[in-house]
């Protein structure tokens, strides 16, 4: 059963930051609902049910999505995961966010979850969250009087269903920077069944490449629901910049990112297990990345199980 709660329907950004700042800690942003709809009829992580509920959807431009080849790909933060799939503009430039969305939830539940509330959501288990970190990307906030800031994704996230939104800030938008020459990644999720699951363990890769060479100039990897935030591994990355990738050193990034997490036991696999199946995909994750980064190109390729 939900408990009572006033609903808002804003027809302004202003006005929902001032909503959202009246009612501090009592109101919860509406957008997707995929999260907010399920808490609120069973409990979620000992959150407490909304007093006040702001509806976004009615706010203009916040479902747009733009890309120049100079400032890369924006999001607005109610492009939904559909919408990405579906982007001509998204699969000729990152298809390897096509990737990622087509493993997220089912049909139905891509067709009304957003990437801004999969990241407000600030779960470790996140879909979204490495890949973007891995990408560089960066999250736009909006407080009361238009104020923004502007934070890398990696740096939003605070621990499990805490994110760096102050008092009446609304994440906004999304900015994924342009892909670079040579540069390939790809991303694994590990779960339990097939489909309609939550990652055990998620892992993104990216690398880039001297031209014509196996040699790393770039190298990014982030982990998800191994930590208590999506983890980008800078001691992992480090023993792959400047190498060759080979088999060996790839052997020694996947160790040192595995070595990194925190895992816990849950019903969805042990700690240890969550472990070994860091390492193991960690290196499927740089092998295809490699391989994409050496024919320019990110083509769709499921390296999940």
């Amino acid at each position: 059963m939900i408990d009572d709660f006033e609903y808002h329907s804003p027809k302004s950004l202003s006005e929902a930051c001032k909503l959202l700042k009246k009612y501090n800690g009592k109101a919860q942003i509406l957008a997707g609902g995929t999260d907010l709809i399920p808490m609120l009829y069973h409990g979620h992580h000992g959150r407490r049910a909304p007093k006040h509920m702001i509806n976004i959807k009615n706010i203009p431009k916040l479902n747009e999505i733009s890309f120049t080849e100079t400032s890369g790909l924006t999001l607005g933060a109610l492009v939904r995961f559909n919408d990405i799939i579906l982007s001509k503009t998204i699969q000729n430039n990152y298809p390897i966010l096509v990737e990622v969305s087509s493993r997220i939830g089912s049909h139905q539940i891509r067709n009304l979850a957003t990437i801004g509330g999969n990241l407000c959501n600030a779960a470790p288990s996140a879909d979204s969250a490495p890949i973007l970190i891995a990408l560089d990307s960066t999250v736009t906030l909006t407080g009361p009087g238009s104020k923004k800031r502007t934070l890398r994704v990696e740096e939003f996230f605070k621990g499990p269903g805490k994110s760096a939104l102050k008092p009446g800030e609304i994440l906004t938008r999304i900015t994924v920077p342009p892909i670079k020459p040579n540069m390939g990644m790809a991303y694994a999720k590990h779960t339990t069944r097939k489909a309609l699951e939550i990652a055990v363990v998620g892992v993104a890769g990216l690398v880039q490449l001297e031209p014509d060479t196996d040699k790393c100039i770039e190298a990014r990897i982030v982990v998800g629901a191994c930590a208590p935030t999506p983890l980008r591994v800078p001691a992992a990355e480090a023993l792959l910049k400047g190498k060759i990738l080979n088999e060996h050193n790839l052997d020694s990034a996947s160790a040192a990112a595995a070595a990194a997490t925190a895992p816990i036991s849950d019903v969805r696999g042990s700690a240890d297990y969550r472990y070994d199946m860091v390492k193991v995909h960690c290196k499927r994750v740089l092998e295809l990345a490699l391989q994409r980064a050496k024919v320019r190109t990110d083509l769709i390729n499921d390296v999940g199980s």
